[in-house]
């Protein structure tokens, strides 16, 4: 059974996942239908968050914007400030070119790239968005261009960059003293914080991009790090508190407290793994220092228990033989009752003097 920890875990990586890899526009622009048909179809097949613009989609839309029409289940509709029965009627062409520049910027397109594809789709353009990370977005520019698209664009979609979840990501990663990492399939660096930077030796975090831990760690350490990872993405099971052993190339050894976990998409897919290391090496010299002050101290315990028990052996072989006495040198080792049955035995045997 989950603990309440392990469950949030895979949430996590899937947050870090959506910030490392922002979302992405992909505009495919389409003159024939049916090329449109094919590319939707794929898009679909491969769970990719699409929608299609065209004039006939947009118009029925456009229809909603018109002045508002009041209806009820008792009586037919009717316009405000009329008795006559509304009639739907078709948009104009100025309507349903309003319609379509709104839906493009909700999905927060420049005005200067809106205006340009407002100009097409005036033409009978036939559109297709795709909303998708950074990773698979070539993937789905690939399936645009296979199925006959005229145009195929790709734009991100920050908004704002005040409030772009990257800028808050970057300065978490260039200030934060933990070693934060996220890595691709192959074990290669996607991004890294300053101090995973400064802890390999490189002179900035995006020199880590592209490289693996067989790059900076011993033979030992980078195999045991991949299985780990490896584990990590078969299983989707979290490595949680791990106490590692880090072996330098130079032979030196150092600790971490490590949490790995998987990194995934915006489709819930493993793309990779992405971590959190903590130094742990004071903590673990310290708990080694205790550990062997600990075993000095048992010894020098069971030492004194071996003495103490040989001391006690020999005092009560020495009274066994009755070698000690009341006037012997160590009266104390004696007990009470043992002290005054000596004194009486040598009381009933005193003879004493004779008279004159």
């Amino acid at each position: 059974m989950k603990t309440p920890i392990n469950s949030l875990i895979p949430a996590i990586g899937r947050l870090f996942g959506e910030r490392l890899l922002p979302k992405q526009t992909i505009v495919g622009i389409f003159d024939n239908a049916r090329y449109l048909d094919k590319a939707v179809e794929r898009l679909a097949r491969a769970r990719f968050e699409h929608t299609v613009y065209n004039e006939a989609i947009v118009g029925e839309e456009a229809i909603n914007v018109r002045p508002p029409v009041f209806a009820s289940g008792f009586a037919p509709a009717v316009a405000w400030g009329s008795s006559e029965r509304a009639v739907p009627s078709k948009p104009s062409q100025d309507t349903i070119v309003r319609v379509f520049k709104a839906h493009l910027a909700h999905w927060h397109l420049p005005n200067k790239v809106i205006e340009a594809y407002a100009s097409t789709f005036s033409q009978n353009g036939e559109f297709v968005l795709v909303r998708t990370d950074a990773v698979q977005a070539e993937q789905v520019m690939e399936i645009l261009r296979e199925c006959g698209a005229r145009q195929a664009d790709r734009h991100d979609n920050s908004a704002s960059k005040e409030l772009d979840p990257n800028v808050i990501f970057d300065f978490l990663l260039e200030n934060t003293p933990d070693q934060v990492y996220f890595k691709d399939r192959r074990g290669r660096f996607l991004r890294a914080s300053r101090a995973v930077a400064e802890l390999l030796g490189a002179s900035s975090a995006k020199d880590l991009i592209g490289k693996t831990d067989f790059d900076f760690w011993s033979m030992e350490t980078a195999r045991e790090t991949a299985a780990d990872e490896q584990r990590i993405m078969k299983t989707r099971e979290p490595l949680v508190g791990k106490i590692e052993r880090l072996v330098h190339p130079d032979g030196r050894i150092s600790w971490d407290y490590t949490t790995k976990m998987p990194l995934l998409d915006t489709r819930g897919e493993v793309i990779g793994i992405c971590g959190i290391n903590k130094d742990f090496t004071a903590m673990k010299c310290m708990q080694d220092a205790l550990e062997e002050e600990r075993d000095r101290l048992k010894a020098t315990i069971a030492e004194l228990e071996s003495k103490n028990a040989l001391l006690q052996a020999d005092l009560q072989s020495a009274r066994d033989i009755g070698v000690l006495t009341a006037s012997g040198p160590e009266p104390t080792l004696m007990h009470r009752g043992e002290r005054e049955q000596a004194t009486t035995d040598g009381r009933a045997t005193h003879v004493p003097d004779s008279e004159p």
